[in-house]
């Protein structure tokens, strides 16, 4: 009974208020700061999915992971991660779920007799008119394609049209529609072109066969990846206007479904990860030390080291592992936070940001081949990376975890980046693969040779090795869209990096670095730290 309150008192309720609290808080600032001032003009996946998600983790990790400590550990000794993750999932889910459905319910609805006295109408979330007038005659047609999947199997059509509002000279108010079809990546260039003729051919059907009259009600486009597409094909076509455009996307379904059951779905997840999260709480057992240490004043507690502050906030001691992933990890919120998308980011973006490009790369523009290693395409592209930098990071710490390692970097990097400038002058390339492939290059020779310092890591790194760095090149070389080249260049470097740091050894000392507190005698016995 003592165990049960304990795990009800210090862990449930604490997660329930989490959940309770962090759902109300973000709702909240959601509605009254994005959905109907519009002070934070953010993309508005991020604001329904993204931001939550990583919010949420965050929060979990500070409210629940100290207390998840007083758990019955693994046999390593570790906290069972599968609660934090069953206790963040609850925690994220409804929120997002939640946001969808109220931006969704919360817009306001205008009524106008014509849809030509929209543009004069009360800006609001949605619109219907009894009479709807559109120029079918003068479209605006932009197409765009793209690699998606895990690993870019697939190719992606889509034709965005965008529809001027009848009576207008200089239209301000469009009727945007998006058509969407697929194709497999690695097929010839011949079926590629009959599948998109294909998929033109069906998507001009739609758009004859579109009946405006059975529309019953119109959304006002908010900030999304859309929007900027439909916004850079006006300007492209010389349609400037003082206001920003209004871009109607129509609806046939009825305006009270329009929220559809996320709310319903929001709670069930909810209650029913709840009640699971408890049944895994009362199904294991508790470590007495940790529980009665979890009573104790914080101050007097045992300090835990927390995973996630080793990996990303930088200590004296190792700084280069994290300094390099909060880089790539800051360039790519500081684009998602500018509106340039979530999933992926459109090229024009990219080469603004630093993407390597033959036309761009020249004189000052060299920069690109340092700036393109910490931009990346899409949130697949980044995660993928970053998994890749971790593991290669980690395994280096012994050798190499300051200043080092971000040299390593950029050196296989640039290796990497001018491969690719000149096996593929017209490409606009983006990302760290370069980079890291030069890393496991390093740990390659290292491994390879018995050095002393990566010794006792020696099966661990040959097998990442090779299901990294090979699986990172048969990718390369079956999968179109991606750049081998810098993948071969920066391993190649980071081959013959490898070879220099194991003939001149400058990473870190093989004994064990100890930094004494300031004032601390420090004996004969305690290496001197090298400086790297």
């Amino acid at each position: 009974m003592r165990a049960l309150l304990f795990k009800l008192g210090h862990i449930f309720v604490p997660f329930l208020l989490l959940v309770v609290g962090f759902a109300a808080i973000y709702s909240a600032a959601n509605y009254f700061l994005v959905i109907t001032t519009g002070w934070l003009p953010l993309d508005r996946n991020l604001v329904n999915g993204w931001l939550p998600g990583v919010l949420g983790l965050a929060l979990t990790h500070v409210v629940l992971s100290p207390r998840l400590h007083a758990l019955k550990p693994d046999k390593d000794g570790d906290t069972p991660y599968a609660y934090f993750f069953a206790a963040a999932a609850v925690v994220i889910a409804p929120v997002c779920l939640g946001q969808y459905w109220l931006s969704a319910e919360a817009g306001r609805l205008v009524h106008v007799d014509r849809t030509e006295m929209i543009a004069s109408a009360p800006q609001a979330a949605y619109y219907t008119a009894s009479s709807v007038c559109a120029d079918r005659d003068h479209p605006v047609v932009t197409e765009h394609s793209e690699l998606s999947g895990k690993h870019n199997e697939d190719l992606d059509f889509h034709l965005y049209v965008l529809v001027p509002i009848c009576a207008s000279a200089k239209p301000n108010v469009w009727i945007g529609l998006r058509y969407n079809g697929s194709t497999d990546s690695g097929a010839s260039d011949a079926v590629k072109e009959a599948k998109y003729k294909a998929f033109a051919e069906k998507s001009e059907k739609e758009f004859d066969a579109l009946d405006f009259a059975k529309v019953t009600y119109f959304e006002s486009l908010g900030h999304t990846t859309d929007r900027r597409v439909y916004e850079k094909a006006l300007v492209k076509r010389g349609f400037v206007t003082p206001a920003a455009p209004i871009i109607l996307i129509p609806h046939q379904a009825p305006f009270e479904s329009r929220g559809g059951s996320k709310l319903e779905w929001a709670m069930r997840l909810f209650g029913g990860g709840a009640v699971v999260f408890l049944l895994m709480l009362l199904f294991r057992g508790l470590d007495p030390e940790r529980m009665e240490e979890s009573r104790l004043p914080k101050s007097a507690r045992k300090p835990h080291k927390s995973a996630f502050l080793q990996i990303f906030v930088p200590r004296r001691d190792m700084y280069g592992l994290p300094v390099l992933l909060d880089l790539n990890l800051g360039v790519y919120a500081a684009m998602v936070f500018a509106g340039l998308g979530v999933v992926s980011f459109q090229t024009d973006d990219l080469l603004a940001w630093g993407a390597i490009n033959g036309p761009v790369t020249h004189g000052a523009g060299l920069y690109r081949l340092i700036t393109s290693q910490f931009v990346h395409g899409g949130v697949m592209h980044i995660l993928s990376n970053m998994y890749g930098l971790l593991f290669g990071g980690l395994l280096l710490g012994s050798v190499l975890r300051k200043w080092g390692l971000i040299l390593a970097y950029l050196f296989c990097g640039l290796a990497g980046s001018a491969a690719t400038l000149i096996t593929h002058p017209t490409h606009v390339t983006v990302g760290a693969s370069g980079a890291i492939m030069g890393l496991f290059g390093v740990l390659t020779v290292l491994a390879v040779l018995g050095d002393p310092r990566v010794a006792g890591a020696r099966v661990a790194i040959l097998a990442n090795c090779v299901l990294f760095a090979g699986f990172t090149l048969y990718l390369g070389a079956a999968m179109p869209g991606i750049d081998n080249s810098a993948h071969v260049a920066g391993f190649v470097a980071g081959l013959a990096l490898g070879l220099a740091i194991y003939a001149f050894p400058w990473g870190a000392p093989l004994e064990h670095e100890v930094e004494p507190d300031a004032g601390e005698d420090v004996g004969e016995s305690v290496a001197p730290p090298t400086p790297e």
